[in-house]
């Protein structure tokens, strides 16, 4: 299966966390190199938030945009191609997931404002092993929307597309926090993903477990935007 590392929202890393050794990194996502440090927590995620900004300033900040969701393949990885449709299903969904772990409490809009918080996401260092038979068309939209089967593909049900394998084995998620009007880059945090030793003796993660992972992530993301508003 996929093992999320849990990851620490920028905008509410605590002070000792702020205490460890900075790691700076270049982000080709983030146009620009993030002084990374450790998480506190051990998980080995790597956060960052902007000096002068304590925990508890998110409290300001009262709705999210969401940029629609980026990919970068890693140099490193063995095999880059993939369907547009199987693109589209993962950053689709991704944003999606955020937008409804998010809305319950948290506006999302369209437009930025002084209260806004633009959230820029990318999955980053992605890679995927060569298909081990002849890689085919799945549609794996039905993993990742309530559709039951797709046009033409009855027999094909969600389950089984679901136990497909991806051929993902690992990735990373690199998540931006910027002011939505000055577009300054308020926190920002990678966190790492990698599927278990069987799946990737296998090939890699079912699409199941890669929406799974998604969720995971989103799921993170929202109770550190909860840790940020604690102010509020």
């Amino acid at each position: 299966m996929i093992r999320v590392r849990s990851g620490l929202l920028a905008l509410a890393v605590a002070a000792a966390g702020c205490a460890a050794t900075a790691t700076t990194e270049p982000s080709p996502f983030l146009g620009r190199a993030i002084a990374y440090r450790s998480a506190p927590d051990g998980s080995g995620a790597l956060v960052y938030r902007k000096p002068g900004f304590e925990p508890g300033d998110g409290a300001r900040y009262k709705r999210f945009m969401i940029d629609p969701v980026l990919v970068w393949y890693s140099p490193e990885s063995s095999y880059k191609g993939i369907f547009p449709d199987e693109l589209k299903a993962i950053t689709d969904y991704f944003r999606t997931t955020t937008v409804a772990h998010l809305q319950d409490r948290y506006p999302v809009v369209a437009e930025p404002g002084p209260d806004v918080v633009r959230i820029r996401a990318a999955i980053v260092d992605l890679h995927r092993e060569n298909p081990i038979h002849l890689y085919q068309f799945t549609p794996v939209g039905i993993v990742f929307s309530g559709v039951k089967a797709a046009a033409g593909l009855d027999e094909i049900t969600r389950a089984r597309v679901a136990a497909g394998n991806s051929y993902i084995i690992a990735a990373t998620i690199e998540v931006g926090f910027f002011d939505s009007t000055t577009n300054e880059l308020l926190g920002a945090y990678r966190d790492s993903t990698r599927a278990s030793p069987a799946r990737r003796e296998a090939g890699g993660a079912t699409w199941g477990q890669v929406k799974a992972g998604l969720d995971a992530w989103a799921q993170k993301l929202r109770a550190r935007v909860d840790e940020a508003q604690a102010g509020r």
